[in-house]
């Protein structure tokens, strides 16, 4: 029976892209630490004994962490981010950043912005709602960049078989 390294089995198992240069994109808005994890695995293929060795903890808790990692990145909400955080003001981006794609948790975002829990979950329920509007807004222009595309197609071979004629 052969074992799947680190790398395929995440890939297999979350859903994860399978090209690296995506990957190695993805990597690039996690922290530092957990940058280097994944890219230690996805980008190096690293076995999780390899990286223990390194690090100093058991081969389990790096496959526990890895996974963690993977199922964030994975996550609607990460990829969703990804693609809006250009389109959202600096201290919104920033939060995004930092709840979603670094995982921090709502106590410890609250705690450095000196807000209570309430008024972070408010914020972020705004920006969520924010994040969605520009999506939909994306959506609707790419649709409409495809009709007008497939409107051009049609009457440049209108126009080729009027020349035709």
């Amino acid at each position: 029976m052969l074992m799947m390294s680190l790398r395929e089995s995440l890939v297999k198992a979350r859903r994860l892209p399978k090209s690296a240069d995506v990957l190695a994109a993805r990597c690039e808005f996690l922290s530092s630490e957990d940058r280097n994890l994944m890219e230690a695995v996805v980008l190096k293929h690293q076995s999780s004994i390899e990286i223990g060795r390194l690090i100093g903890v058991a081969p389990r808790t790096v496959r526990y962490r890895v996974n963690k990692l993977a199922l964030r990145m994975s996550s609607q909400r990460f990829v969703q981010a990804v693609k809006l955080l250009m389109y959202l003001p600096p201290r919104d981006a920033e939060l995004i950043r930092l709840r979603y794609m670094q995982g921090e948790s709502l106590r410890h975002l609250a705690a450095c912005a000196g807000v209570s829990l309430h008024v972070l979950r408010r914020e972020l329920d705004r920006i969520e709602g924010e994040m969605i509007s520009h999506s939909r807004q994306l959506a609707e222009t790419k649709a409409n960049d495809r009709k007008r595309a497939a409107g051009k197609k049609i009457s440049e071979a209108a126009q080729l078989e009027l020349s035709a004629c």
